[in-house]
C-alpha cells in the first residue's frame, strides 16, 4: 500500500492529507467500492486529479458525514 499523499490544496500553508479509496474505506469500515460509489454520487466529497486518480480528504469526509447525520436527526 502506498503512503497517503500530502498536497497544498487552497489552504495556505496547511498541508492536507488525501487518501485513496482503499485507505478511506478502512477508516470508515466499508468496502473501497462503497467509498468510490459515495464519491461518484456526491455522498462524500472527493478530489479528482484525473479520470482515474481520485483521493478523499478524511477531514472533509468526516465533516460531511457528521453534517448529514445531524440533518437526519432533526
Amino acid at each position: 500500500m502506498c503512503p497517503p499523499a500530502t498536497f497544498d490544496l487552497e489552504y495556505g500553508d496547511m498541508e492536507q492529507e488525501l487518501l485513496t479509496a482503499e485507505m478511506m474505506a478502512k477508516r470508515l469500515h466499508v468496502r473501497p467500492e462503497t467509498v468510490r460509489e459515495w464519491g461518484r454520487r456526491g455522498v462524500i466529497p472527493k478530489v479528482q486529479f484525473s479520470r482515474k486518480v481520485i483521493r478523499f480528504d478524511p477531514a472533509a469526509v468526516t465533516k460531511s458525514r457528521t453534517h448529514k447525520e445531524n440533518k437526519k436527526s432533526e
